[in-house]
């Protein structure tokens, strides 16, 4: 090459920067966006499915071949998947895919299709699904009624709408389950009238969030708050109520029995023996 003919070093670095923003703008554009997967077969091969975003054709794509058996629901057909990257973000409702170019010309050609699903950034939507519409059934009014036919097949030119809702109901809220432990006895130890109780509610539960409020009742009064209150009750039987309510606003309630003995008289103690001797005679030393 002759000093002449030698290319500027200022143009080989813009055309390397050009070549570097082709390349990088894409996975830019990818990053902000939605990426769609479409799993699905051809019976011949030559079968073209347009993508449709929010109403409007954005891609087609011819699926691959049936490796196994197409008709013989639900057997696997060896699904091929199309993948699509949208530069901005879209839903399951928003897409739309649409078998164009049905043909029956036996036994040299026949086009259908079937899609087993479509993942959005991770997500699958089942295409049989009582959420998603359809039309091209032939089985459905030879292929004109539009509904939802819990179907993966269609034999004429006909579509799938996805949705981004399903047709499972949606469950129940459950209930707390209030536990307050075991019955107690417990001695006034110092003779005062009261004692220090120690109650325990921790072991109650709400399987599907948490509980949000514990109250402990005598009668109509609560008397104390939280899981594992202390708190002094005289001497004599108390029959106390634990009132649970969870973040759902449900409660359950269970009872527990407090028994607060007074000391035995004196400071000592009183032992009962229960004992029977064969003759009568026999003599026990304590």
């Amino acid at each position: 090459m002759t000093k002449s003919s030698r290319v500027p070093r200022a143009l080989i670095v813009g055309v390397v920067v050009s070549l570097l923003t082709m390349v990088v703008t894409p996975a830019t554009a990818s990053a902000s966006g939605s990426t769609l997967v479409v799993y699905a077969v051809g019976h011949d091969g030559s079968e073209n499915i347009d993508i449709s975003i929010g109403g409007v054709v954005v891609d087609s794509f011819s699926p691959k071949r049936a490796t196994g058996s197409f008709f013989a629901l639900p057997a696997d057909p060896g699904w091929g998947s199309y993948t699509y990257v949208h530069s901005e973000p879209f839903s399951a409702s928003d897409v739309r895919l649409t078998f164009t170019n049905d043909a029956y010309e036996p036994p040299a050609l026949l086009r259908d299709v079937r899609v087993d699903k479509i993942v959005i950034d991770g997500v699958s939507f089942e295409t049989e699904d009582l959420s998603v519409t359809s039309r091209g059934n032939w089985s459905v009014a030879r292929c004109r009624e539009v509904g939802s036919f819990e179907v993966d097949s269609l034999f004429c030119n006909g579509y799938f709408q996805y949705a981004d809702t399903d047709d499972t109901e949606p469950s129940e809220p459950q209930g707390p389950v209030a536990r307050a432990g075991d019955d107690q006895v417990v001695i006034d130890a110092d003779g005062d009238g009261v004692e220090l109780v120690r109650l325990d509610g921790s072991a109650s539960a709400d399987p599907d969030g948490a509980i949000v409020s514990f109250e402990w009742l005598e009668g109509l009064q609560v008397i104390a708050t939280g899981p594992t209150p202390e708190i002094e009750l005289p001497v004599g039987g108390h029959a106390l109520l634990l009132r649970v309510t969870d973040d759902d606003g449900l409660v359950d309630e269970i009872g527990v029995l407090i028994d607060v003995d007074a000391p035995v008289s004196g400071g000592g103690s009183t032992l009962v023996v229960y004992a029977v001797g064969h003759d009568g005679s026999e003599n026990i030393d304590i």
